[in-house]
C-alpha cells in the first residue's frame, strides 16, 4: 500500500536555523578555518584558500567598499568564469550590507550595458577575460563608479586590482557597523530565461540562508565532502546549491578550470571530489560518451558488458538489491569517477533512463527542481528515496499545490514559503502576475504522485492543444525523440496549418547527430553524404516513435537544423527565438 511520505521520513539532519548568509559564513569560517574552502588548478598548481583566508578576503572586501561610500542596499555586480574570487566578491559585497547582481558571463555588451543601468550597480568586480565588455560600456553607465578587476591590468585604465583592494581593506580601520537583516535583499538575479524577456529576481539574505538549511535537511553530506563547480556561477542553481550549500556544510570546492571532459575528470582525480552538480544535457552527454566507449569495444567486451548490465537489472529487480556499485567498480575507477559519492542533477527533468544507465553503474543521480524565483530549490530526491521518473519531494516546510489539475492531475505548479523571492526589481506588473495570495505561480505544470514526489510535465505557455481538445507536452516528446541514437536534440512545438484548424498539429525541428549517423554508415556500408539521405533516416527514427504513441500525440512533420540549438548559460533551449517565427516543415508519411 502506498503512503505519503512526509519530511520525518526523508530528513537526514536537524535544520540549523541561521537567520542571514553572512551569519552562515561566518560560523562556518569559525569551525572550519584551516580547512580548505576553494581551490583551483592554475599553471598546474592548486590555489588554495582556507575557511579563515575566505572570511579574511571577504571582510577586507567590505571593508574597502564602505571606504569608497560603499552603502546599505547599494548594488554591486559580479562579472566573471567560475573561480574562487566570484564567491570572496559575492560574500564581501553581502558583508558590506550591499546588494550582489550575478552578470552571465555570456551577455552581449549591450545587454551587459542594460542590466548594469537598469540595476543601478555602482561597482563592478570583473575577471581579466571580461575587462574589455566593462571598460567600452563604463563611460555610459551613469551609476558606476567604480571597477575591480581579479587580475593583473594595465595602470593607465585607471581600475584597481582586487590585489590593491584587499590591501586597502586591510589597512583601513573602518569598523563594518552593518549586519544584514533577513528580509534584506542579497542580490538581484536577470533570469537568462528561454523567453527572451529578462526580468530582476529580488533575493533576500532569509530565502537564501532557508533554501540552502532545508536543502541540508535533505541529503548527507559534510566537511569530508569535495564539490566540483562546472555550472555558471552567476546562476541561483550553482550559486546556492555548489556554491553556498558546500559552505554551509563545511566542505572543499574545487573550481574546474575548463569545462573539457579531460580537465573535469583531473579536477576530480586530483582532489578527490565527491559531489558533483550538473544540468540533465551534461548527464546525457556523459551518458552518451559512456555508450559510445562500449559499442567501440570488441564482441567479447561488449557481451560481457551486457551481461554485467542485465545481472545487475535482474538482482534490482528480484531482490530490490543494488550491485551496480560493486559490479562496475574497475570501470568506474578507469573513468576517473571512483571519488564520486553522488551527482545532482537540476535545471530540468533528467531522462529516465539516461538517470537508470547511471544508477546501473553505481553512479547515483539525485533530482531537484526549482526556479530562480524559489531560490532556486523546491525539491529534491534523497539517496533513500530515489525515485527517477520524478524531480523529487518537496523540501521541509515549503507548501506545494496543484492548481485546477485536470483528469491526469496535471495542473500549474504553486509554491508557499520562504524561499519565494520579494518580487522583480521594478516591475511590480510583472510580480503582481505570479504573487497571489502568498502563493508563487510557478508556470510550470506537473503533478504530485501518491507517495509525494513530484513530476514536471512542462510550461503552461508551451502547451500544444489538439483539435480533439487533448493536451500534449513538448518536452514529454522531445524526450522520445532525443533517444534515438542519431538524433542530438530537438524542440517540439505545435501550429496551426490553417484558419480552418480547431487545434494545433505537432511538428519538431531536429538536429542530427552526424558523428553517430556516420559512424553507422561506416558499420553498414550506406552513404549518408547528402542531406535527402539523412533526411530519410531521421524520417524513419520519427516515423518509429511515432508508432509507440498515441495517434494524438503523433509528429506531423519536422525540419532538420544542422546546427546545434541556440541554449541559455544553464543548456535551456532558447525556444522564443525559433517559435516567434512560422517555421516550414517537411512532411513525413506514416506507416499505415
Amino acid at each position: 500500500m502506498l503512503t505519503m511520505l512526509t519530511p520525518k521520513d526523508y530528513t537526514v539532519r536537524e535544520k540549523r536555523g541561521y537567520k542571514t548568509v553572512i551569519e552562515m559564513i561566518e560560523n562556518s569560517c569559525r569551525i572550519y578555518g584551516k580547512k580548505i574552502a576553494m581551490q583551483i588548478n592554475r599553471a598546474g598548481v592548486y590555489q588554495k584558500y582556507t575557511y579563515e583566508e575566505v572570511w579574511n578576503n571577504l571582510d577586507n572586501i567590505a571593508k574597502a567598499l564602505v571606504k569608497d561610500h560603499f552603502t546599505s542596499g547599494d548594488r554591486a555586480a559580479v562579472y566573471a568564469e567560475n573561480r574562487p574570487e566570484w564567491g570572496m566578491a559575492y560574500l564581501g559585497i553581502s558583508r558590506a550590507g550591499g546588494i550582489v547582481v550575478p552578470l552571465d558571463a555570456q551577455l552581449s555588451v549591450s545587454e551587459l550595458e542594460h542590466i548594469i543601468i537598469h540595476s543601478g550597480v555602482k561597482v563592478v568586480f570583473v575577471s581579466g577575460k571580461y575587462i574589455e565588455n566593462i571598460m567600452e560600456i563604463s563611460g555610459s553607465v551613469r551609476s558606476l563608479k567604480k571597477t575591480i578587476c581579479f587580475d593583473s591590468v594595465s595602470e593607465d585604465t585607471g581600475i584597481t586590482t582586487l590585489v590593491k583592494f584587499l590591501k586597502t581593506g586591510e589597512e583601513s580601520r573602518i569598523h563594518l557597523p552593518h549586519k544584514p537583516k533577513p528580509d534584506d535583499s542579497i542580490s538581484i538575479l536577470y533570469t537568462s530565461g528561454t523567453t527572451g524577456v529578462s526580468k530582476g529576481v529580488m533575493l533576500t539574505q532569509k530565502n537564501i540562508i532557508v533554501d540552502i538549511d532545508l536543502a541540508g535537511q535533505m541529503i548527507r553530506f559534510d566537511e569530508n565532502d569535495t564539490f566540483l563547480s562546472v555550472l555558471p556561477i552567476h546562476h541561483i542553481f550553482e550559486c546556492t546549491c555548489g556554491f553556498l550549500l558546500p559552505l554551509y556544510g563545511g566542505c572543499a570546492i574545487t573550481y574546474a578550470d575548463s569545462l573539457k571532459s579531460k580537465s573535469i575528470i583531473n579536477c576530480i582525480k586530483e582532489t578527490k571530489v565527491t559531489i558533483m552538480l550538473g544540468v540533465p544535457l551534461l548527464f546525457e552527454k556523459l551518458c552518451n560518451g559512456i555508450i559510445k566507449a562500449v559499442k567501440e569495444k570488441s564482441l567479447p567486451v561488449r557481451t560481457i558488458f551486457k551481461s554485467c548490465i542485465c545481472m545487475v537489472n535482474l538482482t534490482k529487480k528480484l531482490m530490490n538489491k543494488k550491485i551496480g556499485h560493486s559490479v562496475f567498480k574497475n570501470l568506474r575507477e578507469k573513468a576517473g569517477l571512483s571519488s564520486i559519492r553522488f551527482f545532482v542533477s537540476g535545471g530540468g527533468p533528467l531522462r529516465e533512463d539516461v538517470a537508470e544507465i547511471f544508477d546501473n553503474l553505481g553512479l547515483t543521480i539525485l533530482q531537484g527542481y526549482g526556479l530562480t524565483e524559489t531560490s532556486p530549490m523546491v525539491s529534491l530526491s534523497t539517496e533513500k528515496y530515489l525515485n527517477y521518473y520524478s524531480v523529487g519531494l518537496p523540501l521541509p516546510e515549503i507548501e506545494v499545490k496543484i492548481d485546477e489539475p485536470g483528469t491526469d492531475g496535471i495542473g500549474e505548479i504553486l509554491i508557499k514559503g520562504p524561499i519565494v523571492m520579494k518580487g522583480y526589481y521594478k516591475n511590480p506588473e510583472a510580480t503582481n502576475e505570479v504573487l497571489k495570495n502568498g502563493w508563487f505561480y510557478t508556470g510550470d505544470l506537473g503533478y504530485i504522485d501518491k507517495k509525494g514526489f513530484m513530476h514536471i510535465t512542462g510550461r503552461k505557455k508551451d502547451v500544444i492543444v489538439t483539435s480533439g481538445g487533448k493536451n500534449v507536452y513538448p518536452e514529454e516528446l522531445e524526450f522520445k525523440l532525443d533517444t534515438s541514437e542519431f538524433i542530438a536534440e530537438s524542440l517540439v512545438y505545435g501550429m496551426h496549418v490553417s484558419e480552418k484548424d480547431r487545434g494545433e498539429k505537432i511538428y519538431a525541428i531536429i538536429v542530427p547527430d552526424y558523428e553517430a549517423i556516420d559512424l553507422y554508415g561506416q558499420k553498414t556500408g550506406r552513404s549518408f553524404d547528402s542531406e535527402q539521405e539523412i533526411q530519410t533516416l531521421i524520417n524513419h527514427e520519427v516515423k518509429r516513435i511515432d508508432s509507440i504513441l498515441p495517434v494524438y500525440k503523433r509528429i506531423s512533420g519536422f525540419k532538420i537544423h544542422s546546427e546545434e540549438l541556440i541554449k541559455t548559460s544553464t543548456k535551456k533551449i532558447k525556444r522564443y527565438l525559433y517559435l516567434e517565427k512560422l517555421i516550414p516543415v517537411s512532411k513525413h508519411k506514416r506507416n499505415k
